[in-house]
């Protein structure tokens, strides 16, 4: 043993070799324990794909369901139902043209710059009409259902909703019921012979 082992060496301590502790690279130590170190961008990367792929696969699932069900109301004599897409429009730079007002749907509110429209090509068009003229225009699709029995328009959940009752009376074969309290069905005007107004009432008049 020379000098320096001697110096190094003092009696009644441990005088093991010392280990180098130093953890290797991506790997941390918290009490005592290792783990693997990750970003916190790593992190956020894995959840957002997680939840990408969770959205993904039950899409697919309600999209394989709805065919399904599509084909077994088909092959039963039920119509099936299909969801319906209208489209707002809102221009930034000009009105909206001349020649879509005759395509806007009856009922919907109407401005200058906005419309409804059922054609996506036709919402498109306005939208690259107003972009020419420098604006933005923005185009909201939304999920839309009439109702059979008052025949008011519903839009988003409300129109998925009601498509959801039409299916249900449909496959259990039973009325629908009204979209909500103030649902009052529109009775279509009897249709009868067409008769002159001065000969409905010849049968009243007293002959002298």
């Amino acid at each position: 043993m020379d000098l320096r082992q001697a110096r190094r060496f003092q009696p009644g301590q441990n005088n093991a070799p010392m280990i180098d502790t130093i953890p290797p690279a991506g790997m941390g130590q918290t009490g005592g324990l290792m783990y693997p170190t990750t970003s916190w961008q790593a992190k956020k990367a894995t959840a957002l794909s997680a939840v990408n792929q969770a959205i993904l696969t039950k899409y697919r699932a309600e999209r394989a369901s709805r065919k399904v069900k599509r084909e077994w109301m088909s092959r039963h004599g039920l119509k099936p139902t299909r969801a319906q897409t209208v489209y707002r429009v809102e221009t930034d730079a000009t009105n909206i043209p001349e020649w879509a007002e005759h395509r806007a749907i009856p009922g919907f509110s109407r401005e200058p710059d906005v419309i409804w429209v059922k054609q996506r090509n036709l919402a498109k068009t306005i939208a690259e009409h107003d972009r020419a003229a420098g604006g933005q225009p923005r185009i909201d699709p939304f999920e839309a259902r009439r109702c059979p029995l008052c025949k008011r328009w519903h839009l988003g959940p409300d129109a998925q909703m009601l498509r959801h009752a039409e299916e249900t009376a449909r496959l259990s074969r039973k009325p629908l019921e009204p979209c909500s309290i103030w649902c009052q069905p529109v009775q279509a005007p009897a249709c009868g012979p067409v008769t002159d107004r001065t000969q409905a009432h010849a049968g009243g008049v007293r002959r002298s």
